[in-house]
């Protein structure tokens, strides 16, 4: 019983998982009016970061690949986790602690795409297994 119980957790564990992933997903995007009034941002560059978002969730893909094998999951997903939250945190925060707030913007969209790429590599096949 307390071995399906400890499965539960770690399917509920992913679930959350995959909200954090939609949330770094879709932070920019639904910001995209209030950033660019607020910062005078255009549209270019409220488009690159959407891009710089998915170019290293990819990248994160096919390097870590391997490293999640050799080295086991746990750590990736909880680094993925991490990174996320210090992301969305940066993100936030970056009109404050940078001069250049798309300069800011880019560098936690860099940060928090990384843990969204761990997290898309790494938790369907949790959650499959």
């Amino acid at each position: 019983m307390s071995n399906k119980n400890s499965y539960k957790s770690t399917i509920y564990a992913c679930y959350l998982g995959n909200f954090v992933l939609a949330a770094v997903i879709n932070a920019t995007p639904i910001l995209f009016l209030t950033l660019m009034g607020k910062y005078d941002l255009s549209f270019e560059q409220m488009g690159r970061l959407v891009l710089v978002n998915f170019i290293t969730q990819v990248a994160i893909d096919l390097i870590f690949s391997r490293f999640a094998d050799r080295y086991g999951v746990r750590v990736f997903v909880v680094a993925a986790q991490l990174l996320a939250f210090s992301g969305l945190m940066l993100f936030g925060l970056a009109p404050v602690i940078f001069t250049n707030a798309y300069t800011g913007f880019t560098v936690a969209t860099i940060i928090f795409s990384c843990g969204g790429g761990l997290l898309e590599l790494l938790l369907s096949p949790i959650v499959n297994a």
